[in-house]
């Protein structure tokens, strides 16, 4: 409920003064009553004026005085305004963690924090209180009123922009003019069950709760005398974004038991899979629940809906292998033959940032390719090739936050257009260029080198807070450089503040710079190397660079490869691989301190070589992959540090064709 508080001003007071006159016949009395009028009359008026003037001046006074006083003492001055509005949903999280830092005023009061989704197009109004709960129209919603500097408040929708913006108030309930904003969005489903009631031997089915944001219907096949069932379940996607890998959970079956898939499930539970294939908003997919052993006429079945995010992988002949993270193993293989679409050797891979596309480069093609993840079919492949030379090589690609922009590392001539690397001395450009999300079109091209003969290559390619980080080397590792690029500007930038000329960092090696990616929060660059195949047996150091200052440090990990592999990055800890004459495959390095905090595979857990690493979005399970050329690629979640809380570190081992080059996790 709302209270306004209303300043009512003073009324005026009108003072009234009647005169009459009696005018009587005859002298004396005329003398008399001349005498007593003009008497009375000016003694009437003398106290009437005197009265009235007194009266008057003290009314004026004390009306003068409290209008004064009262202007004098009014607050009207608004306090400071809220900085530092953070929120954070974890990943795996229904709730929005708030805090704030308070303005210094010495009347400050509290805070009052409203929320919409989308955005606050909402201000207070001085003199109002406002109660937690309130409807304050238009959609918005105060979520917080009172003192602190922090708040949790639960997040119904998923997949959707939620804004919050919180103003300062003092005693008075003046507001600050400014308000602190910040925006979130929650990913995780949170809790969905639904409770299912099968009828043998009428041979239905009803459901008698479904989930609250995935409606559900079921369908009956029955047969009584073989106590048997098949539930076929049809999910419709009621969230705001991709769901991936869902999956319902038999939690609780009161007759018989499922004979559906148990591998790796959460609990145990066995479960119906409605496939690997991204569920859009708003579309239905369907899942069987297979069911024997049932004796009594009424089954009651309860179920919890999950989902887990999908490794995509490339192999060997343009296949790609889609996997789910929690275990439960689909493969999708599709076939590139077509060199123009995607060659056998894709470098890097990145889904966009609402996980409908992957877009992906290849080593030895000049196509950007492009693949729908509802569908895992190719859409579409962008030729980069500008030369007609038909050698082309896509080093790297990446997103922007927002999901607006892609952007491709492109070495234009640099590469033969099928199996193995060019040894001639052709003139090749290294380019950023930029593509449209929305039309795939491309919108700018830079060149970092142009007609280059010193045979480098653009090798990796990262994004975050509006900059771009592209690796460039030689293939016989005299040369490394890390190029920052600023989107909004279109424009390379120059890490020494030289006039002259746009200069990047010059990194210290040794090795190609296959790897670059920023750190969680974009204040770090980290570099991998490839020391190996560039004809050199060093052991490998990782660069780290300031992007504030761009100045590097170099570590070196205990895992002694000659080779860096695909780097893994999650908050500030960076998963670590090497491979190549390496006793510890892979470490974990806290990025803030610079210092190993663990082992993540050592080569007498059969790990010898890993080629790369993903890390799920919850930062729960880490995925390492073994790769020494001819074998098969292993994916197993190799995680000795406790990320989940539960105590104990799951081991999983996924045999699956795996091209470590390309590797991708979905957003969600």
């Amino acid at each position: 409920m709302r209270r306004l508080l209303f300043l009512l001003p003073l009324s005026a007071l009108s003072l009234l003064s009647v005169g009459c006159t009696d005018k009587d016949e005859g002298g004396s009395g005329e003398e008399a009553d001349a005498d007593t009028d003009a008497d009375t009359d000016s003694d009437t008026d003398s106290d009437t004026d005197a009265d009235t003037d007194a009266d008057t001046d003290a009314d004026t006074d004390a009306d003068t005085d409290a209008d004064t006083d009262a202007d004098t003492d009014a607050d009207v001055t608004p306090p400071g305004a809220v900085t530092d509005l953070e929120v954070d949903i974890d990943w795996g999280e229904t709730e929005a963690s708030l805090s704030w830092t308070n303005p210094t005023d010495a009347d400050l009061d509290g805070v009052v924090i409203v929320t919409r989704p989308g955005d606050v197009a909402w201000t207070p109004v001085a003199g109002a209180t406002y109660t937690p709960g309130e409807d304050a129209g238009d959609g918005h919603f105060v979520v917080f009123a009172g003192s602190g500097t922090e708040h949790s408040v639960g997040v119904p929708l998923i997949g959707t922009d939620v804004a919050f913006s919180a103003w300062a108030y003092d005693t008075s309930l003046n507001y600050s003019a400014d308000a602190a904003t910040d925006t979130e969005k929650r990913i995780a489903l949170g809790e969905q069950v639904a409770t299912l009631t099968i009828d043998m031997a009428a041979g239905t089915v009803t459901v008698d709760s479904e989930p609250t944001d995935l409606p559900l219907t079921a369908t009956l096949v029955a047969d009584a005398s073989a106590g048997t069932a098949t539930v076929t379940l049809e999910a419709t996607n009621g969230t705001g974004r991709l769901v991936f890998a869902l999956k319902a959970l038999a939690t609780s079956i009161s007759d018989g038991t499922s004979t559906n898939n148990e591998l790796h499930s959460e609990g145990g539970h066995p479960y119906a899979h409605f496939g690997l294939a991204g569920l859009e908003s708003g579309s239905a997919a369907t899942a069987d629940l297979n069911l024997t052993g049932i004796t009594a006429g009424t089954v009651t079945v309860e179920l919890s809906f999950m989902d887990h995010p999908v490794i995509a992988g490339g192999n060997y002949g343009g296949d790609f292998t889609v996997m789910d993270t929690s275990g439960a193993v689909e493969t999708v293989d599709q076939g590139f033959d077509d060199p123009n679409e995607m060659g056998d050797n894709v470098r890097e891979a990145e889904f966009t940032k609402d996980g409908r596309y992957i877009i992906a480069g290849e080593k030895h093609s000049t196509y950007l390719t492009t693949i729908d993840t509802t569908t895992w079919e190719l859409v579409g492949g962008t030729n980069l090739d500008t030369r007609g030379t038909g050698l082309g090589s896509v080093g790297g690609v990446a997103v922007s936050d927002d999901g607006l922009w892609a952007f491709a590392l492109y070495n234009n001539g640099t590469h033969y257009h099928g199996y193995g690397e060019s040894d001639e001395d052709i003139e090749s450009d290294i380019q950023i260029i930029t593509f449209d999300t929305a039309t795939w079109t491309e919108q700018s091209r830079v060149s970092i080198y142009e007609n280059d003969l010193d045979d480098l290559s653009g090798y990796s390619l990262d994004y975050a807070n509006g900059w771009l980080v592209a690796c460039v080397g030689d293939r016989d590792a005299t040369r490394a450089e890390a190029w920052f690029y600023d989107v909004a500007a279109g424009a390379l930038h120059d890490t020494d503040g030289s006039t002259t000329d746009v200069d990047p960092v010059t990194l210290t090696g040794p090795g190609a710079p296959e790897y670059c990616k920023f750190n969680g929060d974009g204040s770090h660059v980290v570099v991998g190397f490839n020391a190996y195949r560039h004809g050199s047996s060093a052991q490998v150091a990782i660069s780290v660079v300031d992007v504030a200052t761009f100045g590097e440090v170099q570590l070196t990990p205990t895992s002694g490869g000659e080779t860096s592999s695909s780097l893994a990055i999650w908050d500030n800890w960076l998963f670590y691989p090497t491979r190549n004459d390496n006793s510890t495959p892979g470490v974990l390095i806290d990025l803030s301190t610079g210092s190993e905090a663990g082992q993540i595979a050592s080569a007498s857990s059969a790990y010898s070589e890993l080629s790369g690493i993903l890390v799920e979005p919850s930062g729960e399970r880490f995925w390492a992959i073994d790769d020494n050329e001819a074998y098969p690629h292993s994916t197993a979640d190799l995680s000795g540090i406790d990320w989940d809380g539960d105590g104990a570190a799951d081991v999983l081992d996924l045999p699956q064709q795996v091209r470590a080059h390309f590797m991708a996790i979905s957003p969600y």
